[in-house]
Formats: structure tokens, C-alpha cells, sequence
């Protein structure tokens, strides 16, 4: 187990007490996803890299097809995603199914903070990477367009590069048959200049991508080695975050999107 601390106001976690089978079964037999935004579960989350039993009970829950590196096989492999958030922070897990941490496995979460439905200054991304060897990094990232960003673009830097914190969270493990990670990031960091600032109840676009080396570590350059997954398939979708005043029976997607 792999154990690191630094991404940006969002908690990630992949991780699983619960079959996966069994929560494909919920998902199918649950209503589809309404045309507004997704509400999100309210519920707090250890980051350890586990998802112990009760504590994702009400997560929203995406279920995402992973994409394998041609060296592999290629196709897909199943995936889940859970959401939540509580009071101070955000909560992510994922939970694949490949087994071992072989090859690196690197999710990369994007906020779209003003609703715009693309990436501008002022925006904001997490992400952690892990491999057999090298271990687990976190990265907490600011969008902007000030130099040393070229002239007209927007780009992602590390907060920690220009004078900011790397206030991520994240650990990950695998058993015999799936690989979890989780992650988290607070609402409102103290890192005002990098990070976001947002409330339970507010609405925010996000958006995920997730890259899968090839599990052959002899492979480890060119796109025949890798392979990535992104949800949604463009752009952000919107996600409000929960807020005391509601119960999770009130989230219209059961919570499973």
C-alpha cells in the first residue's frame, strides 16, 4: 500500500468492500440519468486506499468502461467511480478491476469552476499516478494564462511550482482482482491563489481522465502502451455538492448515475 498527501479540494477514492457485481446489479435497476446536473452524496471518507464497509453507502456512483493499452489486449475493463462530499472536502474513489499495480495508473480530476463548459484561468485539477516502482505521487494543479503559459493559451501548472500547497490526498492498494485509489481535496483550501473555493450546495463542471500503463513494464513509451478513459466522453458534466440541509434519499439518481 502506497500512501501520499497532495492533490487540490477534491477527495478521490477508489476502493471496494462491496462486490462489484452487486453494484452493477443497483446501477441497471436504478432510474438513468436525469438531464440536470448530478447530485452529489454526502458522506466522509478515510483515505487509505480500502473502502471499508458503510463508507460510500451514499456516494454517487458513475460507472465508467476502462480502456486497456493495446499491449494488453486492448477493449475495456469495468470501473467504477464514487462521489461525495461532506462538509470540509471532497471525496473520489475508483475501483478497476486489474490486479496488480504494475503498470501506472494515473487518474487526472479537472473543476470547472465558473460553469463555462471548458477549461479557463481560474479553474481547477487534481491528480495522483502510481506505479510498482516508482510509488505514489499526488499533483494539485491551477489554470491560468499568465506567463510562463504561451500568449492566447490556457495551462495547467503545479501549485506548489508558484508558491502555492499541494493539498491532495491519496493511497491506493490491490488485492487479487482490482486495483483502488482514493482521493481527496478540500472545498476551501487555505491555498486562496491556487485552489478552489466552493460550499456544500454549489454547482460545479467536472470532468475525469484516467490513463492505464501497460501492466509489461518492459513497454513504457508509445501509445501502444497506453491507454485513456475519460468521463464524460467531452467536456465537464455538472455536479452540485450535497449540503446538510438534504437527506441522500433526496438525490433523483439513487445515487447511481
Amino acid at each position: 500500500m502506497f500512501k501520499n498527501r497532495s492533490f487540490r479540494k477534491m477527495y478521490f477514492v477508489l476502493s471496494a468492500s462491496i462486490g462489484l457485481a452487486v453494484l452493477v446489479s443497483l446501477i441497471i435497476a436504478v432510474p438513468g440519468l436525469s438531464s440536470g446536473p448530478i447530485q452529489l452524496g454526502y458522506g466522509t471518507a478515510i483515505i487509505d486506499g480500502r473502502m471499508d464497509v458503510g463508507e460510500w453507502d451514499d456516494a454517487t456512483v458513475v460507472m465508467v468502461d476502462v480502456k486497456l493499452p493495446p499491449n494488453d489486449g486492448g477493449g475495456t475493463i469495468p470501473g467504477l467511480l464514487f462521489i461525495q462530499n461532506d462538509n470540509q472536502s471532497l471525496f473520489f474513489a475508483l475501483k478497476i478491476k486489474r490486479s496488480p499495480i504494475s503498470g501506472t495508473v494515473n487518474p487526472t480530476l479537472k473543476f470547472d469552476l465558473n460553469n463555462s463548459g471548458t477549461t479557463d484561468a481560474g479553474d481547477d485539477g487534481i491528480g495522483m499516478s502510481i506505479q510498482k516502482y516508482s510509488g505514489l505521487r499526488t499533483y494539485d494543479n491551477f489554470y491560468t494564462e499568465s506567463p510562463p503559459c504561451p500568449s492566447g493559451r490556457v495551462c495547467g501548472l503545479s501549485d506548489i511550482d508558484f508558491g502555492g500547497t499541494n493539498d491532495v490526498y491519496s493511497q491506493a492498494s490491490a488485492d487479487e482482482e482490482y486495483t483502488y485509489v482514493e482521493l481527496s481535496h478540500p472545498l476551501d483550501s487555505d491555498d486562496d491563489a491556487h485552489d478552489m473555493s466552493i460550499n456544500p450546495g454549489d454547482l460545479i463542471g467536472f470532468s475525469m481522465g484516467l490513463r492505464l500503463f501497460s501492466q509489461d513494464t518492459s513497454c513504457n513509451s508509445g501509445w501502444d502502451c497506453m491507454a485513456d478513459t475519460y468521463y464524460p466522453a467531452h467536456g465537464y458534466t455538472q455536479v452540485k455538492t450535497f449540503t446538510t440541509n438534504q437527506t441522500p434519499t433526496a438525490n433523483p439518481n439513487g445515487p447511481y448515475v
